[in-house]
């Protein structure tokens, strides 16, 4: 009879202790996994698709809270921030989501590289692949996070509060949450914080616009905080890659790679952490946008003034700007194009060297250089571009055929109401100054002067030639 008890307690034990093993694996097991949401659709691949950059990025059930939590640090939402949802998506468009225990939104190619216009206030907006998103307060957004997790109100009971009011967690999920994914929220976000104290003491980036140069010696180890070098540029298009494979990439043609230059972008994406890159999914991506479309002009244009202007571009801009121009695609000195110096000066042979010892097993980055100038760049859909100039301090083409002295100090970015006259977006007047975000061209790193040419152009010369500029998205000007 004893042994018998005991024959039963033992087989109890070891129950219990394969039960309790069982569970460990699975909870090890869920910890360690890394499974990204795919898409079959190219478009939906290119706008949600992964990149591996989630590793730093918050819970997405965290994200989704946020502006409950912190209702007065996200007034409009995330939407007011410039980020785009469409209908059936729990994130914006440029979010990534990847499960690692919990599921974990990431950036992708779309955040910087896709944008929107209206025709009117009352115009839904019409999204754009490729576009630069004029009206992304990215710096904002990264700011109001930090602020909103680092708040007293960021307490365990009140965010899985939250949580728990919109979905329905298991006993596993209440424990990987608290014990694990919003400690690792709150560790991280203080790090994040802390690192990126020093653009507290530089302007502002402003919507559509982005220091990425001063992230990068940040994550090259090069202590951008010991200096006060400014390096904000506008988003570029990634439209037509395939027309720019022999062309110098980057706003001052530091490298004579498009790959290089799409992996400096994830790089930035995955917060420096580049051996996380999907390197496969970053080919597709390489590919993919080799063929993606221009986008084409979506207002009507005066076809035969657009004749009227194409022998004005021929003589006046094509040199630089068009596909078999003699200075397209590699940089002018900014000596001669007169633009603000700030961002290719913030490009040292320093930073060049440390960004050619970046390298995986499956990539490298080997032809960085310091150039002293700008980047020459073709015009294919140079309607969606705006604002102009490499750090988008011009508001529209108009005023970029005017002479320097003559445009707009102070004008209002992050309206996304197309001006089809000025060509660029409406960036004055009453709703864009209540929609958008000054912008002063006093400031460091914004000034407005330089590209000189056209400026002595007829006003009858000027019309044509900014007719002719609207269909540079394939259309054919018919005779």
């Amino acid at each position: 009879m004893a042994g018998s008890k005991i024959r039963v307690l033992v087989s109890g034990a070891l129950l219990v202790a394969a039960a309790l093993g069982a569970a460990g694996y699975a909870y090890y097991e869920r910890l360690h996994r890394s499974i990204p949401v795919v898409y079959a659709d190219p478009v939906e691949r290119f706008k949600y698709g992964s990149i591996g950059t989630e590793g730093f990025g918050l819970p997405t059930y965290v994200f989704e809270i946020l502006p409950e939590l912190c209702p007065e640090k996200f007034p409009g939402g995330y939407e007011a921030l410039g980020w785009n949802f469409e209908p059936g998506q729990t994130v914006p468009i440029g979010l990534s989501r990847r499960d690692m225990g919990v599921e974990r939104i990431g950036f992708n190619c779309a955040t910087c590289h896709v944008g929107t216009y209206r025709e009117s206030p009352a115009s839904p907006r019409h999204v754009v692949l490729g576009m630069p998103p004029q009206n992304l307060d990215f710096q904002k957004f990264l700011r109001r996070m930090g602020e909103c997790v680092l708040d007293p109100r960021f307490t365990t009971e009140a965010v899985m509060a939250k949580i728990e009011a919109r979905h329905p967690l298991s006993a596993i999920d209440k424990a990987v949450f608290r014990k694990i994914a919003l400690p690792e929220v709150l560790g991280l976000t203080k790090y994040q914080v802390e690192k990126h104290e020093f653009f507290s003491r530089r302007p502002d980036f402003g919507p559509g616009r982005f220091d990425a140069l001063n992230f990068i010696r940040l994550d090259l180890d090069l202590n951008p905080g010991k200096d006060d070098k400014v390096g904000v540029v506008d988003y570029p298009s990634v439209w037509n890659q395939k027309a720019r494979e022999h062309h110098y990439a980057q706003w001052d043609a530091s490298t004579p790679s498009v790959k290089e230059r799409n992996r400096l972008a994830a790089m930035l994406a995955a917060g420096g952490d580049y051996h996380a890159l999907d390197a496969d999914e970053l080919l597709w991506y390489d590919e993919w946008l080799l063929t993606l479309p221009v986008p084409a002009y979506p207002f009507p244009v005066d076809r035969a003034l657009a004749r009227k202007g194409e022998p004005v571009y021929q003589q006046r801009c094509a040199d630089c700007h068009s596909a078999t121009g003699r200075r397209v695609g590699v940089a002018t000195p900014v000596e001669e194009v007169g633009t603000d110096r700030n961002r290719t000066d913030n490009l040292t042979i320093e930073v060049g060297a440390a960004l050619n010892k970046v390298h995986t097993d499956r990539w490298a980055i080997t032809q960085f250089r310091k150039t002293g100038g700008y980047a020459t760049v073709l015009l294919d859909g140079i309607w969606a571009r705006g604002p102009y100039l490499h750090n988008g301090s011009v508001p529209n083409l108009r005023e970029l055929l005017t002479p320097p002295e003559k445009r707009s100090k102070v004008f209002y970015r992050a309206y996304d109401v197309y001006d089809p006259v000025n060509v660029g977006f409406v960036s004055s007047g009453p709703e864009a100054e209540a929609a958008g975000w000054k912008f002063d061209t006093a400031v460091k790193g914004n000034g407005n002067e330089g590209h000189v040419y056209g400026t002595d152009l007829s006003d009858a010369d000027k019309l044509a030639l900014i007719e002719f500029l609207k269909l540079q998205d394939g259309s054919a000007v018919k005779p």
